[in-house]
């Protein structure tokens, strides 16, 4: 059961990180692709 618990862990954990990069790195690219 640790296991699967973990696996799960880590994957909500990738998943926070992924949606955490693209909003940081969003931000800045859509500012300047509006630039541009």
């Amino acid at each position: 059961m640790s296991g699967v618990s973990r696996r799960s862990f880590l994957g909500g954990a990738a998943a926070a990180g992924v949606a955490a990069a693209s909003t940081v790195f969003a931000g800045p690219a859509e500012a300047a692709a509006g630039r541009g």
